[in-house]
């Protein structure tokens, strides 16, 4: 079993196993020792009568091993990027892109919940041609109305799930088809030809929220399209926060993948971290289903995932039509149009 502590991981197995050395343990809940060192351990042995089959007993010794984890490098992403910007910063392109200044036109696209790797994509190449097929498409609606800035907010669960196969909780393993190395690459690629081809016709910012599937795997394809996009105008937001908020105008924006707060505690957190506005809005995913909710003076929005459905999916949830969106904000009259792909 897992549990999360300040200093990091707790793991301990549960009585019966047949588990006896701290070398059993870290393989079992697959603990890599190149990036994470144990900060203390304990073991317990005892014995126990087993009846047999013949009716006698026998005496069985049983072990349980704790052991506490934290990781090794000192590293944050700040210091992976510094270290990556002098290795490879006269490889970095340049990259045409708009520059932007004042806009009285917002347009916004949402991204989330891709879970790129899932054993259920059994085509990937035609998946994910599929979804940038639909974003463009999207972008090509909201470029009709000639809006001054993009922001594509990307909002967690991008990948299926971390480096070694697990969600960023630890306690949930996924079916993949695909290795990290694979996921990280396509996660990557597919946020950094949108990204490349919106700042090419309106300036743009790109705000990425990693979450409950993905959150160190998307950290680190944040760090790497800060690094890529470095030589343009196209603005990247990779800090290391839940929830994230813009205003604009009269109306007060709030992002956040969707499981890391209550229903009926939005409206006190926007209020205290960020204010609220004429109109407020918050935008998550997570759920796999699109819902509007009011909360006045707020209102939350829940997207529908783009993923190709786990056979569970199947069976819970009924609304199985998910739609990118993307809206558009004018400085006067606030949200005028929403756009479906």
């Amino acid at each position: 079993m897992i549990k999360k502590t300040e200093e990091g991981l707790s793991l301990f197995t549960e009585k019966g196993k047949r588990i006896i050395t701290l070398d059993d343990l870290k393989e079992l809940h697959w603990i890599d020792s190149d990036i994470r060192e144990t900060i203390r351990q304990t073991a317990n042995v005892w014995e126990v009568a087993m009846n047999k089959k013949d009716w006698s007993t026998e005496l069985v010794q049983l072990h349980q091993i704790k052991a506490d984890f934290k990781p090794i490098s000192p590293l944050v992403q700040d210091d992976i990027k510094k270290i990556l910007l002098q290795h490879f910063s006269n490889d970095i392109p340049v990259i045409p892109s708009k520059e932007y200044k004042d806009w009285p036109l917002l347009a916004n696209i949402n991204l989330a919940d891709l879970h790129i790797g899932r054993v259920e994509q059994r085509k990937p190449d035609q998946y994910e041609r599929d979804i940038k097929d639909r974003v463009y498409d999207l972008f090509n609606k909201l470029l009709k109305d000639k809006p001054d800035k993009l922001i594509l907010w990307s909002l967690g669960d991008q990948a299926n799930s971390e480096f070694n196969w697990f969600t960023s909780s630890w306690k949930n393993r996924q079916d993949n088809w695909m290795t990290a190395k694979e996921m990280f690459e396509r996660v990557l690629w597919i946020h950094f030809d949108l990204a490349k081809t919106f700042g090419r016709e309106i300036a743009t910012e790109l705000i990425v929220i990693p979450w409950n599937h993905d959150r160190s795997l998307m950290q680190n394809v944040g760090t790497a399209l800060e690094i890529w996009l470095s030589n343009s105008n196209i603005k990247v937001d990779n800090e290391d926060k839940p929830r994230k908020y813009r205003k604009r105008w009269n109306t007060n924006l709030a992002f956040s993948h969707g499981d890391g707060e209550k229903e009926k505690q939005r409206l006190s957190i926007m209020s205290q971290e960020f204010g609220l506005n004429k109109d407020n809005e918050w935008t998550i995913w997570h759920f796999h289903e699109r819902s509007i909710k009011q909360f006045w003076p707020l209102e939350v929005e829940t997207l529908a995932s783009p993923a190709v459905q786990s056979d569970r999916e199947k069976n819970q949830f009924a609304n199985k039509a998910a739609k990118f969106v993307g809206k558009l904000y004018d400085k006067k009259k606030g949200k005028i149009k929403t756009l479906f792909s």
